[in-house]
């Protein structure tokens, strides 16, 4: 989760950056995030062993952010943060809900 802006130097790219800095506070309420390949590693060892015709693929993303509808994103994720609880026992409670 972070927001790509090209524009270095401008009054958007402080902006990316706050953005960015709040949603990374996000992530760990988020089920499937891996935080890196040693994370996932961990996770399949967890699974235990597999049946014989299990079969384990990987995918990758190609111009993701470019086909990504940004009203549509921006509505999801709002929804999505407006089912949280934002409290000070999970570390969110001055997440800015409204900027």
């Amino acid at each position: 989760m972070r927001p790509i802006v090209c524009c270095a130097g401008t009054f958007m790219n402080c902006l990316s950056r706050w953005l960015n800095y709040h949603l990374q506070r996000l992530k760990r309420f988020v089920p499937s995030y891996l935080k890196d390949s040693g994370e996932l590693l961990k996770e399949l060892k967890e699974l235990g062993r597999l049946p014989p015709t299990a079969r384990l693929f990987t995918a990758d993303a190609n111009s993701m952010y470019t086909n990504i509808d940004t009203e549509h994103a921006i509505d999801v994720i709002g929804t999505w943060i407006d089912g949280l609880p934002l409290t000070e026992e999970n570390g969110l409670a001055d997440f800015p809900i409204e900027a």
